[in-house]
């Protein structure tokens, strides 16, 4: 489980994901393809941690890609990049979503897409890696939205803590410190369900 946490935390920020911006701001829709292709992945994963269905997911990024595009324009380069200015309108659509909808997000489908399939191991060790797995959802299942967000942030999306910080509108420190108190809190909570 661990192995599937372990993602890149500087994937996002590059200097051809700007060039790419000032380009596709510019008209260039090739330019706008390549941004799309390289980031279309994690705003999805993050989506379908905050939406009920993946249908739902897939709808929001595309509406986070279409307003993204409309408004490359107001797009200025920072210390985050791209991706943190990308996550804060798809942090807004899943928040609009939300109150639309108004349903609680069932952390059962999150993991899917970060938890190594176990089950070409065999069947035990597919059953003891679902169980983890449930044991996880269940104790996330259990977190405020702030906290939830965070974890999909950091984990279905892949942030890093600046670009975080840059898209909820907290300090780097600060999300550093979060991530790290809400990790092991997870770590203690799951240690004595595991006990129980």
């Amino acid at each position: 489980m661990t192995q599937a946490l372990a993602l890149p935390a500087e994937r996002f920020v590059t200097s051809a994901d700007e060039a790419d911006v000032l380009a596709a701001a510019a008209g260039d829709q090739d330019a706008f393809t390549r941004l799309y292709n390289c980031h279309m992945p994690a705003v999805y994963r993050y989506l379908r941690a905050r939406v009920a269905s993946p249908e739902d997911a897939a709808d929001l990024t595309q509406q986070v890609f279409l307003s993204a595009y409309r408004r490359l324009p107001e797009y200025r380069p920072g210390p985050s990049g791209f991706a943190a200015w990308l996550f804060r309108i798809a942090r807004n659509a899943a928040i609009d979503a939300s109150r639309r909808n108004r349903q609680a997000v069932s952390w059962d489908a999150v993991p899917e897409s970060l938890v190594p399939h176990a089950a070409d191991a065999g069947p035990e060790r597919a059953a003891v890696s679902a169980e983890a797995v449930a044991r996880v959802r269940s104790v996330i299942a259990r977190l405020d939205r702030q906290k939830q967000e965070l974890l999909a942030l950091r984990f279905a999306a892949g942030l890093s803590s600046r670009q975080i910080a840059a898209v909820v509108g907290k300090n780097e420190p600060a999300v550093k410190k979060q991530l790290w108190r809400l990790v092991l809190q997870l770590r203690e909570e799951l240690e004595d369900d595991r006990l129980a």
